[in-house]
Formats: structure tokens, sequence, C-alpha cells
């Protein structure tokens, strides 16, 4: 008759089955006291320990950080990415959070500029948003503020043209023209007679926005004199030889000239 006892250990009456069992209990104690083989409760404790990121260490070639372990390393990447993002979204302003991703900061800047460039643009001013913010900062201090304006000096015609008075009826009349590239379109254009005596009488004539069906009136041919005035010929804008743009104006004079040119200073307003 046979039996077994423990895997692959077959025993029969003719065996010494006392000697054989105690061999191989001995061997099976042998086997649990091999503590290579085997890890104490401790050793598992500390060994589930390891796992966690505190417990295990950076060896930080670089110097890049005070900590020393993964836990300490990663606080100060969010910290530092933390600050980073709020001391963006503070700079911006609304409506930028610093709660809100980098990608995301990138934008309400990249937004920010195309308004700028877009403002700029509206003021004169060539600005895509493409451009270095300090670029386009530095392009506000060139916005013309206020009026622009374009003085000069120029002679009368030596021959008339036709311009046209508020009854239709044309009228010739001397005029000064000039031809220059304004960069803008004036509103108001003033010539004056230059003066070369005390007691000149002196001729003005003016081109002023008065909300005229025309769009502008010509207030041609005051005579400025110690001791009489003669009032301005009004005369239309939108028919005849007068004309202004951002490429010069031509303004009739008054009608007590000659064909002898006469110097004027002018100038145009925006």
């Amino acid at each position: 008759m046979a039996f077994s006892i423990g895997k692959g250990v077959e025993y029969t009456k003719s065996d010494n089955s006392k000697v054989v069992l105690n061999t191989k209990l001995a061997e099976v104690d042998t086997h649990i006291a091999d503590s290579v083989k085997h890890i104490t409760g401790a050793e598992r404790t500390a060994w589930n320990a390891a796992k966690t990121a505190a417990s295990v260490t950076v060896a930080d070639t670089g110097n890049n950080f005070t900590g020393t372990d993964v836990e300490a390393v990663l606080l100060e990447l969010f910290t530092l990415a933390n600050n980073g993002k709020t001391d963006i979204a503070t700079v911006i302003g609304s409506p930028a959070l610093s709660s809100e991703t980098f990608a995301q900061l990138k934008t309400h800047i990249q937004n920010g500029k195309n308004t700028l460039a877009t403002n700029l643009t509206a003021k004169g001013q060539t600005a895509t948003g493409t451009e270095a913010l300090s670029a386009l900062a530095t392009k506000v201090a060139s916005i013309i503020v206020g009026k622009r304006s374009a003085t000069g000096s120029a002679f009368s015609s030596a021959t008339t043209k036709s311009f046209n008075n508020y009854a239709d009826s044309p009228i010739s009349l001397y005029f000064v023209e000039v031809v220059a590239s304004f960069g803008f379109v004036p509103s108001i254009v003033i010539v004056q007679q230059k003066m070369t005596t005390n007691t000149q009488s002196i001729s003005t004539s003016m081109l002023v926005p008065f909300g005229n069906m025309e769009g502008n009136d010509i207030f041609a041919g005051k005579s400025m004199a110690t001791t009489s005035t003669t009032e301005y010929r009004r005369l239309k804008l939108s028919a005849g030889g007068a004309y202004k743009n951002a490429s010069g104006f031509c303004l009739p004079l008054d009608s007590s000239l000659t064909s002898t040119p006469v110097e004027f200073h002018w100038i145009a307003i925006e």
C-alpha cells in the first residue's frame, strides 16, 4: 500500500516512513526560515511605503530644485507654474484669470495686441498684431493728437478762371492754387496777402465748413484796410474752379487783384 505526503513524495510500507517524513519536514522548516526567499512584516511595510512619491529620492544633478524627493519636486514645479500664471493674469487684467491655462492666457495677450494694432491703424499708423508688443506701444507716441495743419506761401495767378456764386452765376477771379501732399483733407483753408507796408490793404480769402448743402463755403474778397472793410463774397465749392483735397487746394481771391502775381501766405487745417 502506498500513500503520499507533500508534492511528488510517495511512500510505501517498505519505506522507513518516519525517517523520510522527518527529513522532509526539516526541509520545509529550512525553507520557511530562509530570510532571503521570504520577507518579514517590517520589510513588507517598508516596501509598500517605498511606493509613495515622498520616499523616492531625486538625483537632481543640475541643482534645479531645493527638494530631494519626487513629492517635493512636484510641489516646487506646481508652485512655479501657478505663480507664473497668476503674475501673467495680473498684468493682463480682465478678462484673464489665474485659473486659466497658459494657452488661454496667450490668447488674451494676442487679442490685446490685435486690438491695439487695429486702433493704431485707425489713427493713421501702420500696425499688425504680429508685431512685438513693445513695437506697438512705441507707435502710440507717433499718433497725431488734435488737428493736423500745413502752412506755406504761394503767388496769385496771372490769369483768372471761373468760379460759381450761390446764384450759380459764373464769376472770373484770380486765385491761389497749391499742390502739396498734406496727408489729410483740410476742412479750413485760409490765404492772406503778404504785407509789404504798415498801411497796406491786404486781401484774405477763406474756405471754411458751414454745413450747407454744398458741404463748404468759400468766402473770397475781403479787403482789410485801416479805414474800411469789404465783406466777403460767398461762393460755392462744389461747382466751378475751387477745390480742396489731400493733395492741395484752389481758392479764389479778391476781385481787386490784377494779373500781377502777389505773394500770399496760407494755412490748411484738418
